[in-house]
């Protein structure tokens, strides 16, 4: 008797509950049910709230970048042509005045004074708009800086054409003409990206401003090099001006890396007509 109790105490004891399982038609009753689609939903209804839903992520999509919206930036193209084309032709009018008023050729031909003047008033008037963003965002007074602006540009090119013949004015604006359309279409339809070459303004005006120096010494030094070192100059105004109004239209028109805001429609006109002035300035210097 004591032998079998002990073996009976040594025998292993399962206290552990069994697992009962539970069979596969029953689901607990806290597993939340899933959604079925309710087939009495017309399909009309259900096709709609699908495009709804597609219209609102698609604004989702242009809410942090506005200019990717279409509508927007036709707008600003357009805005900015139109004040840049108003800019070219107030300036072309008053270019006029060097080849019909014989009085104002005559006195800014023989006087160096008033073209000085001319070209730090245009200066002046450029940095005012550039450096501001006061200047280029409020309105009405960004519109009447591009007016001054293209009345003081008017201005030195009027007394510009002084030393120029009727021939060399047309010349020079037919070639400009040729050139900014061509370069308009290319900039439009090429898949090469421009706007990141910023490193090309800055060697540009270092080699501007190396030129405008060589010509100074040069004046004194060896005046008879300085019609060579004129048109080496009006070639590279030419040619600088030109790649940097590929770089300004497609900051303008917005599809590649680097674009103008909405709100800089100003700066945009402000950069494209400033390009188009000098390289009708180099234009009308090689076909004096």
């Amino acid at each position: 008797m004591a032998t079998e109790s002990k073996t009976k105490s040594q025998e292993p004891t399962n206290d552990k509950p069994k697992s009962v399982k539970s069979s596969p038609n029953t689901q607990p009753d806290s597993e939340p049910k899933p959604n079925v689609p309710d087939s009495s939903q017309p399909k009309s209804q259900k096709s709609s709230a699908k495009k709804s839903n597609e219209h609102v992520i698609n604004l989702e999509q242009f809410a942090d970048d506005p200019f990717k919206v279409p509508a927007n930036r036709r707008k600003f193209i357009q805005r900015v042509f139109i004040i840049v084309t108003a800019m070219l032709f107030i300036s072309t009018m008053i270019s006029l005045l060097g080849l019909v008023w014989e009085g104002f050729r005559i006195y800014n031909y023989n006087n160096w004074w008033p073209y000085v003047l001319a070209v730090i008033s245009f200066l002046a008037v450029y940095f005012i708009i550039a450096c501001i963003p006061f200047v280029r965002h409020k309105v009405p007074l960004n519109y009447f800086m591009l007016l001054l602006y293209s009345v003081v540009t008017g201005i030195m090119l009027a007394i510009m054409v002084c030393h120029h013949s009727a021939w060399s004015f047309s010349i020079a604006a037919g070639m400009t003409t040729v050139l900014c359309i061509a370069i308009v279409l290319y900039a439009t339809f090429t898949k090469t990206d421009f706007t990141g070459c910023f490193i090309f303004v800055f060697v540009f005006a270092i080699v501007l401003l190396m030129s405008f120096i060589i010509v100074i010494l040069a004046f004194f030094l060896f005046p008879e090099a300085l019609p060579i070192l004129h048109v080496i100059i009006c070639c590279i105004i030419v040619l600088g001006y030109s790649f940097m109004l590929i770089i300004d239209i497609q900051m303008v028109l917005g599809n590649k890396k680097n674009r103008l805001a909405l709100n800089e429609y100003a700066a945009g006109a402000l950069y494209i007509y400033t390009d188009v002035i000098e390289i009708f300035m180099g234009m009308l210097g090689l076909s004096r």
